[in-house]
């Protein structure tokens, strides 16, 4: 799986989990619905239990069967995102390993996603490095951003 593949793949798990919490909010509304004119309607008539509250059980029903595709969803994302991550040459578009600084086929520097480097590591040689540190003490790479 490519890194940009994983951010898409991502991206869609994030749009899963707000159509999975949208139907949840619908589904929780129509149960109170539910429950308050249930209340109501066997208070006042206790005959009518169930005349005028099939509507409400079917939308609960859609609901459930809406909530099972979602998590299945979910659930191939998240075994998706656990596939290993490569990078592929943003100049010619040949496939690397995840761990390649610089493409085998143009030399074309691979960059990092911020989210992926840790702050106190050298981006050049993986060096641990000092607070405060401007450049490797390993490879002499400036630390400084970019």
């Amino acid at each position: 799986m490519t890194r940009q593949e994983m951010k898409e793949l991502q991206e869609e798990k994030v749009q899963m989990q707000q159509i999975y919490e949208e139907i949840l909010k619908e589904q929780r509304r129509n149960f109170s619905i539910l429950g308050h004119d249930y209340y109501k309607k066997v208070t006042a008539e206790p005959e009518l239990i169930i005349s005028g509250l099939t509507s409400y059980v079917e939308e609960i029903k859609e609901a459930e069967v809406k909530i099972s595709k979602v998590q299945q969803q979910m659930s191939f994302l998240d075994k998706a995102l656990q596939e290993p991550v490569d990078n592929i040459c943003p100049k010619c578009g040949k496939l690397m390993e995840a761990e390649a600084k610089f493409c085998s086929a143009c030399g074309t520097f691979l960059e990092v996603e911020k989210e992926q480097v840790k702050e106190n590591v050298c981006r050049s040689c993986g060096n641990t490095l000092k607070a405060g540190a401007h450049f490797c003490g390993k490879c002499g790479a400036s630390v400084s951003e970019k």
